[in-house]
């Protein structure tokens, strides 16, 4: 699509399917935000010719699930306010917070909860967003604020993993040792997780048992070594190598990103 709105305007006055579609399902409006430029404009320009706002592609990724994506709460805004389906759902069952949990967008969270969002929705793998906020994006903030309005840390996905789970089998190291603390002070810890724990620490330092068949096993000296020298770690913060994951990936939408990437904060 043309960067410049005037074309797309033009061409809109000749034609009257603002909603056609590719070999992949994806409309005018997917692709107008997934180009660079005057996206909003454009966007509204499409609106006006009664565009679609919550179709799909043949994979089930919306626009609205692009623009969370996207971290463009200015195009969601709009579409919300013109008919967007803040529910909406992809085609493996994720909603839009799910989307903003995998960014570990924390103020894009905060908006969704606000508008009504679900907490409890889960996708086709028993994954509720607390679950993805425990992923690569390792931001233990985002994952405080939303067991402050109340989201189950406990809560078990299809195959009865936890999400202090996953977050070791994403490495997910400063989710890991806030669960860990918070289970420790507040809940009785589940079976699967309490051999992971080592209470004696102020942070409850994970052993890095990894019992997935994805992730290989860390070696038992390895294992030991980083228990002694826990007390040595520093806090400051380290890039997170772009980690890609084709189980919380599937979706193959035209502007879906197909890597997932995230940062360490300070614990």
């Amino acid at each position: 699509m043309s960067e410049n709105p005037e074309i797309l305007s033009n061409l809109l006055n000749y034609c009257d399917q603002p909603d056609i579609e590719d070999k992949t399902g994806a409309t005018p409006m997917m692709f107008a935000l997934g180009v660079s430029g005057a996206c909003l404009e454009k966007i509204k320009l499409l609106i006006e010719k009664h565009a679609s706002i919550n179709r799909k592609d043949k994979t089930g990724w919306s626009l609205l699930h692009a623009a969370v994506s996207s971290k463009r709460r200015d195009i969601l805004e709009l579409l919300l306010s013109n008919g967007g389906d803040v529910h909406i759902i992809d085609g493996d069952g994720r909603s839009l917070l799910h989307i903003a949990c995998d960014n570990g967008d924390t103020l894009l969270s905060k908006f969704l909860i606000e508008k009504g969002v679900s907490l409890a929705n889960i996708d086709k793998n028993g994954w509720t967003p607390f679950h993805v906020a425990c992923g690569p994006a390792d931001d233990y903030e985002l994952v405080h604020h939303l067991i402050q309005v109340g989201a189950d840390p406990t809560v078990k996905d299809i195959n009865g993993h936890t999400p202090l789970h996953w977050a070791k089998q994403f490495k997910a190291k400063n989710v890991e040792r806030y669960l860990t603390k918070f289970l420790n002070q507040n809940l009785d810890v589940s079976d699967e997780d309490e051999n992971d724990i080592d209470s004696d620490s102020d942070l409850g330092t994970i052993n890095g048992v990894y019992e997935s068949d994805v992730f290989e096993s860390e070696p038992t000296s390895q294992r030991n070594s980083s228990k002694r020298n826990s007390s040595k770690r520093n806090s400051s913060k380290k890039p997170i190598e772009n980690i890609e994951l084709a189980d919380m990936n599937s979706r193959r939408g035209v502007l879906a990103p197909q890597r997932f990437s995230g940062k360490i904060l300070k614990v």
